[in-house]
């Protein structure tokens, strides 16, 4: 989907095109009446397309180009005019307007402009080169030493230590300043795809995201199980938000599927300070690894969005449960070296416990199969196991059942049930998630319902949000919307007084043309018509 603003003084023409170009599915369009009005919307929202009249109030269509790409340096521009001037066009193509297009060429020109401009965009997309174009890495050696550094950090090392690493092998980051996480996820791959082309995909992702970043961020980025990222940034300049972030990211999704072919969520924090840095760290893989939403693929979401639909109680027990891997490593380290005290005291670390309610048993599951399965695993690489199992009572430590086929069949039964409430957790939420969307669009008809405002109040990608919301009600949001609005206003021109442009307004419509137009388009008959029949049906009663 690409976001296209419309910039006019005319309301006729700005309705016009918002008609004819808002009939695609591929576009989220937002409308302005001058060139200041379109800034305040730039400032709020990415746009992939601005259409634009040079003649304007205020600041003009030439002035608002240079505006424009200062905000946005991706985004196409088309200036649309009733001037046929050559400085005019002139100035426009200095200004990078990719179109330059009269008003009296028609819609078929204007349909064509835009066309052009998402073909721009889906080439640059695809284009190898762009990835070449990324500044060298740094030697694999400093690239090594710098992930252990920001693993670390990650892990809780002291700040006064990640400080003095980060200046002696070159990292920018600043431990006096905050710091934002964020995590990213490969869906999926191709069956054929091995581990060096799984690391190579990796890599490419890296170019991307710095690319895009490095503008307004410093960026730092380590990897796990060949498909996951955690990345650490600052602002680089004011421009570096939150806001500035997750407009960009949309960008870099689009991206990596155009020219990568690859499907990725991505999860992201907020700014932080560096104390909280190995908790949200936690968090933020917690939720790259545990967040299902619907079962879809293509994920941006806040990590608010997943605080939203879990408790924060069952969130601290799961992160309980994750936060072993430092002391796993010290067992493995302690096992190769035998060192039995420093196995003991690992151990100790792992297993001690206060008493705890029945709700963290699962826990203590997972965490006491993980140790017996890592020791398991020595044992065999070690060809210890013969051994050690001729000891009875260690063999029942990891095992205990009468045969193959009846460990196969509980499996599999665990796993069917596991399959079962997945499914059944994901259908739910997708509903209540819905539910969620329906309650709010109800409660703000008259406000502002584009996918940009929904998405923002629901921290979450406004396209995935359109596919979610078409895939539970099978029905697309922005006609769930028009037909609340239009049923809205029908309730309002049968049971009040109230004037159509009045009405208009109640229902969402800046303007009284366009609401009229989508009414009759709906019903068949303009609002006053259908008051006027209302009032007849009403008095044959």
């Amino acid at each position: 989907m690409y976001k296209l603003l419309i910039v006019d003084d005319e309301p006729y023409i700005v309705e016009g095109l918002a008609d004819l170009l808002g009939s695609s599915p591929d576009f989220d369009i937002y409308t302005a009446a001058s060139g200041n009005s379109a800034l305040e919307i730039l400032d709020r929202v990415r746009m992939d397309i601005v259409l634009t009249d040079i003649q304007m109030p205020g600041k003009n269509g030439l002035e608002l180009l240079k505006e424009i790409h200062n905000r946005w340096p991706f985004c196409r521009t088309i200036i649309l005019t009733a001037y046929s001037d050559f400085d005019y066009a002139y100035q426009a193509i200095e200004n990078k307007a990719v179109d330059y297009v009269l008003k009296t060429e028609g819609e078929d020109a204007i349909v064509a402009a835009v066309n052009q401009c998402i073909e721009q965009i889906e080439n640059e997309m695809r284009q190898q080169q762009f990835l070449e174009e990324s500044r060298e890495q740094m030697d694999s050696v400093m690239s090594i030493i710098q992930n252990s550094c920001l693993i670390n950090a990650l892990e809780g090392e002291a700040e006064e230590v990640c400080a003095q690493e980060f200046h002696k092998y070159n990292i920018e980051l600043d431990t006096g300043r905050p710091v934002l996480l964020m995590g990213v996820r490969i869906d999926r791959f191709s069956p054929g795809d091995n581990s060096k082309d799984k690391l190579n995909y990796l890599i490419q992702l890296g170019r991307i995201f710095d690319k895009y970043l490095n503008q307004f961020f410093i960026c730092y980025q380590t990897s796990y199980q060949n498909k996951n990222m955690i990345w650490l940034l600052q602002a680089r300049n004011a421009d570096g938000s939150v806001h500035r972030l997750k407009e960009t990211l949309e960008i870099i999704q689009q991206h990596c599927w155009q020219a990568l072919g690859l499907s990725i969520s991505v999860i992201y924090d907020d700014f932080i300070d560096w104390q909280e840095l190995n908790n949200r760290y936690r968090t933020v893989r917690l939720v790259l690894e545990q967040l299902t939403i619907n079962g879809d693929d293509g994920i941006l979401a806040s990590t608010r969005f997943y605080r939203d639909r879990k408790d924060s109680a069952d969130v601290n027990r799961r992160d309980r449960g994750k936060d072993w891997g430092r002391n796993f490593q010290n067992l493995q380290t302690c096992l190769e070296e035998e060192d039995r005290e420093g196995v003991e005291k690992v151990l100790d670390d792992l297993l001690s416990e206060s008493e705890e309610d029945r709700a963290t048993l699962p826990v203590k599951l997972q965490l006491y199969h993980t140790v017996v399965g890592a020791l398991l695993s020595y044992l065999n690489n070690r060809a210890l196991s013969e051994e050690v199992f001729t000891d009875q009572t260690n063999f029942e430590l990891f095992f205990s059942y009468s045969d193959r086929a009846e460990m196969k069949e509980r499996i599999m039964k665990l796993i069917e049930q596991i399959l079962d409430v997945n499914k059944k957790n994901r259908e739910s939420h997708s509903e209540k998630f819905t539910a969620r969307i329906k309650n709010y669009i109800k409660a703000n008809l008259g406000g502002d319902l584009s996918l940009a405002a929904i998405s923002e109040r629901f921290y979450i990608n406004p396209v995935y949000m359109s596919r979610l919301f078409k895939q539970t009600t099978g029905i697309n949001l922005s006609d769930y919307i028009t037909a609340k609005r239009i049923n809205y206003s029908k309730k309002l021109l049968v049971e009040t007084e109230m004037k159509i442009h009045m009405i208009a307004k109640e229902a969402g419509y800046d303007s009284p043309a366009y609401f009229i137009r989508i009414f009759k388009k709906m019903e068949r008959v303009t609002p006053q018509e259908y008051r006027n029949l209302a009032a007849e049906e009403n008095v044959s009663m």
